[in-house]
């Protein structure tokens, strides 16, 4: 049976052009933005409207699915206390664990040439048929 293939790519500082390019170079014809909060103040060629419109007249589509997105706060009993970067911006990694662990092959866009395969996050841990990431200390 074959594997679903999903890409994964984050925007960084790339002129708009240039992530244009990565995924034309990559085959991709339709993008899931996973971000909560879809703009960007200090790269305003990745808000979503702007986005939209650039990856339409490359003939690529745009979805938004801002329920994936990253910002989450956490407490102090959270099971998921192995993450230390505090703005989740580590979303992306989410999703790439969970697609693979539920059989995805997933490649993270590295340039136009490399999309190396996903490596889990080191991490990550399954209890009980589920995805955690606890704190170091009680792995």
């Amino acid at each position: 049976m074959k594997k679903h293939v999903i890409f994964t790519i984050g925007h960084s500082i790339h002129p708009i052009n240039e992530f244009v390019e990565l995924l034309q170079a990559h085959g991709i014809n339709e993008i899931v933005d996973v971000r909560s909060i879809p703009m960007s103040r200090y790269n305003p060629q990745f808000n979503s409207a702007t986005l939209k419109r650039s990856l339409r007249q490359a003939n690529i589509k745009y979805k938004l699915l801002k329920k994936l997105g990253g910002l989450r706060h956490t407490t102090k009993d959270s099971i998921n206390l192995g993450w230390h970067n505090t703005s989740w911006r580590c979303h992306r990694s989410l999703i790439a664990d969970a697609l693979t662990k539920k059989g995805w092959l997933v490649r993270d866009i590295m340039s136009r040439i490399t999309a190396t395969k996903h490596r889990l996050t080191s991490f990550l841990k399954i209890k009980k048929g589920q995805i955690i990431y606890p704190a170091r200390d009680i792995i």
